[in-house]
């Protein structure tokens, strides 16, 4: 009743997938019928589903610079060929200021199967403001995010295919911290 929508379409979620296991009655390997192992594949597949959103949401949250950044690497790939990248000339195309001050620098690094895009944040970085246009939230719906410690000095790399395959983002890899959003 006084509970957040969201989490209440989650208890409903964990609710259905109860009383679907409850349903299911297997004690042995051999007992498993037609209906049962459809309605196993059925609850894998919905559990596969929520852990992805999941993850995707919790590492998107408070990182629109960063996906404006990565539509703007990609973009700048496809126009130049995939020629090197400097931060000044991504702040020129950002018209609308969204990701100025907010990054330190950018750096392109081709490796065996991808081009890795390293970046690295700015100390003054406030990514909380920043509103996506529909055609930008359309492109980010099917995004990668990961996170992970970095090895190197650099908050976050972009991952996108090689020009045959037209620049396709593979993933976004973030500097996992207890601070970091």
């Amino acid at each position: 009743m006084f509970l957040d929508k969201g989490l209440e379409i989650k208890l409903n979620e964990i609710m259905w997938v109860t009383a679907l296991v409850k349903n299911l009655k297997l004690h042995y390997y051999s007992d498993i019928k037609y209906e049962d192992m459809r309605k196993l594949i059925i609850l894998t597949i919905f559990i596969s589903v929520l852990i992805s959103y999941s993850i995707t949401g919790t590492a998107q949250q408070n990182n629109n610079d960063i996906l404006i950044l990565s539509i703007l690497i990609q973009d700048h790939l496809r126009k130049t060929k995939g020629r090197d990248i400097n931060l000044v000339e991504l702040l020129k195309e950002d018209t609308l200021n969204r990701i100025s001050n907010r990054f330190e620098k950018v750096e392109l690094k081709s490796k065996g199967g991808h081009i890795s895009v390293y970046f690295k944040l700015s100390k003054s970085r406030d990514s909380k403001g920043i509103e996506l246009s529909y055609k930008e939230k359309e492109r980010t719906d099917y995004f990668r995010w990961k996170k992970k410690e970095l090895k190197n000095q650099y908050d976050g790399e972009i991952q996108y295919d090689y020009g045959e395959r037209f620049y396709r983002l593979i993933k976004i890899i973030i500097l996992q911290l207890p601070n970091y959003p």
